[in-house]
């Protein structure tokens, strides 16, 4: 007889008290049951993880990392930031499209990782718009153009010319294939009918020694990532790729007034959840994140980095994205950048 088994038969009390006592052996004996799951839980019961498809010093990981401190306290729980760069935030985007949709794997998008990677990568495993929530578009980010004091150009004009000139002699900085850093640079060589070569590193900061180091020329960086190095003078800026000149560069010209106006590069910098996330926690999330973008304090940090804050509902995010996808699908078979 098996230890703990109960014997055939027994008299009527007996058999009661042996059932009993069966059911409580059995009892100790199970597996104790696990924690509650997710869903169960009141949400958030746990740091909430935040994947930055990027290595830090970019924008991305600075937005997040500069209003995670403010939600945290809102929502109770920290907010970790982990940097997975690599593939253009293809690996970092794929890790949180396969994450349990729980409100606790999070992924800051951006336009670079869910627009324009997933269109020129083939195998990035990931739909940058079906595979994903939006949860609240937080930042746009203002690109300019800059270029190694050593280039003898002081004018986007200028340096036009120049590389007109010396057409796939000149080499500029991006953050790889499919990053906006590069289809930045192509949509500004095909409207200003220029051919440059393309110098792949792995981040923004990488991009930005490269280009003070002289392996570069040029760079489509944010203002963000490379205005340290503008007023070092370590690097030259040519123009801003935006429709105003920013108070941080208010001496350097728009593309438009510097001879290119039909140039429009404007990318965000928001956040998503993986497909399945609750309703309930996405709500939760865009009042804690609008909050933070309502705050003085952040708006002050906000305006000193030359980020322009967004906010809003997940709807008008959602609606950014598609836009987004269906113009810059566009834009890439114009210039035949997929593979």
């Amino acid at each position: 007889m098996a230890p703990h088994s109960c014997p055939p038969s027994s008299p009527p009390r007996r058999v009661a008290l042996r059932a009993l006592g069966c059911a409580t052996v059995a009892a100790l004996l199970a597996p104790r049951a696990g924690p509650a799951r997710a869903a169960d839980e009141p949400w958030p019961a746990r740091p909430i993880r935040v994947v930055v498809p990027n290595p830090p010093g970019g924008s991305i990981d600075g937005v997040l990392r500069g209003i995670g401190p403010r939600v945290a306290r809102d929502l109770g729980q920290p907010i970790v930031i982990d940097n997975r760069g690599g593939a253009s935030g293809a690996i970092g985007a794929a890790l949180v499209k396969d994450s349990a949709p729980d409100g606790y794997t999070l992924l800051a998008a951006s336009t670079s990782t869910n627009v324009l990677t997933p269109r020129v990568i083939p195998n990035a495993q990931y739909d940058g718009v079906a595979d994903f929530v939006p949860i609240v578009n937080l930042a746009y980010t203002m690109k300019m153009v800059v270029v190694n004091p050593a280039l003898p150009v002081h004018t986007l004009g200028e340096f036009i010319a120049y590389a007109r000139a010396r057409p796939g002699q000149i080499d500029y900085a991006s953050t790889g294939k499919g990053s906006s850093s590069q289809i930045d640079a192509e949509m500004f060589c095909e409207r200003a009918g220029i051919r440059l070569r393309e110098i792949p590193y792995r981040g923004p900061s990488q991009a930005t020694l490269a280009l003070v180091a002289g392996e570069v020329q040029v760079s489509f960086n944010s203002v963000t990532a490379g205005i340290g190095a503008v007023r070092g003078g370590q690097v030259r800026p040519l123009a801003v790729i935006a429709k105003a000149r920013t108070p941080l560069l208010p001496d350097v010209p728009t593309v438009a007034e510097a001879g290119l106006p039909d140039l429009e590069i404007r990318t965000w910098i928001g956040l998503v959840a993986p497909k399945g996330t609750p309703p309930a926690v996405v709500a939760t999330l865009n009042r804690a994140f609008n909050a933070a973008l309502a705050d003085p304090a952040t708006l002050a940090w906000m305006a000193d980095q030359a980020w322009e804050p967004i906010g809003g509902s997940p709807e008008s995010f959602a609606r950014t994205l598609a836009d987004d996808d269906a113009r810059f699908a566009a834009e890439i078979r114009k210039l035949g950048l997929r593979d």
